[in-house]
């Protein structure tokens, strides 16, 4: 991955959709972990680097905070990789420890009817967010979950409570606005692409 980035995230999704037939499979999905193994082996090693692994029960982290990316460290990044998604019996999340450093405001409700929240996109995003990513490359199939009620307000008022500095919290204060832009208005239908200012 030649280009600017300093700090580059890969956030990857873990949902059931990502093996659907028509994405190939348990076989397709091995196809993008590979890819993924191929961009972070081109990084250059004065770049650094994290992992996000999304899904419905949570988020992963490769490391607690983006590392820089040396032989060693792709090395361990690829093993982490590898891990997600092996069978119909193995798939999705496999440890869940992320936890944000600003609070989880409900910005994913369940799909309709069922309750259940499909992939939790925000964790994935908030996850490189707080790392201070300037460059993020998120992998999904484009399945956005529906965005809840409109909750900018309280997440900003909390932001100003806790205690996270005013630099990271000057990256992190569109998180919300950033979400509602990818997820929002579309009922779980990927929106069109568009460049954002957050």
């Amino acid at each position: 991955v030649k280009g600017e980035g300093t700090n580059v995230y890969f956030v990857v999704d873990l949902s059931d959709s990502m093996l659907e037939d028509e994405r190939g499979g348990l076989a397709g999905f091995a196809a993008v972990k590979n890819n993924l193994k191929q961009m972070i082996r081109s990084l250059d090693e004065g770049t650094r680097f994290n992992v996000v692994a999304y899904g419905a029960s949570g988020a992963d982290l490769f490391q607690p905070g983006s590392v820089p990316a040396s032989p060693e460290m792709k090395k361990t990044a690829e093993d982490f990789i590898s891990k997600y998604n092996l069978s119909s019996e193995k798939r999705g999340t496999v440890d869940n420890k992320y936890r944000p450093k600003i609070p989880e405001f409900g910005l994913i409700q369940g799909d309709k009817g069922t309750g259940k929240v499909t992939t939790r996109l925000d964790l994935g995003l908030l996850a490189a967010f707080e790392g201070l990513a300037d460059t993020i490359f998120l992998i999904t199939d484009g399945k956005a979950p529906v965005v809840a009620e409109d909750r900018r307000e309280e997440a900003k008022q909390a932001m100003k409570e806790s205690a996270i500095s005013s630099q990271d919290r000057a990256r992190c204060g569109g998180m919300a606005e950033g979400l509602r832009k990818i997820c929002g208005g579309h009922e779980g239908v990927p929106g069109k692409v568009q460049r954002s200012s957050c």
